[in-house]
């Protein structure tokens, strides 16, 4: 795991602010109902601030970031390098 997946889990936490949660790279988070889609466009703010890139927001969907794992991939895949 990354710093900054590890980061990214860290706000996840935080920002679900269940008591006893654990989360990992792979924790499913939409389909579990950890997360609803109501967050999508925050976890993606946090995610283009942590990869440094601009994701634009039609080319992503709730399943592009049911995991940790996911959400970097995707990054990777149609993020456009900050300018």
């Amino acid at each position: 795991m990354t710093a900054k997946e590890k980061q990214m889990i860290e706000y996840i936490v935080w920002r679900i602010r269940k008591p006893g949660l654990t989360v990992d790279e792979s924790t499913p988070l939409f389909s579990s109902g950890l997360v609803d889609s109501l967050a999508l466009a925050d976890l993606l703010a946090k995610l283009e601030d942590l990869t440094q890139t601009r994701i634009p927001p039609g080319m992503v969907q709730p399943k592009d970031l049911e995991t940790v794992a996911t959400m970097f991939a995707t990054a990777q895949r149609v993020g456009r390098p900050r300018k």
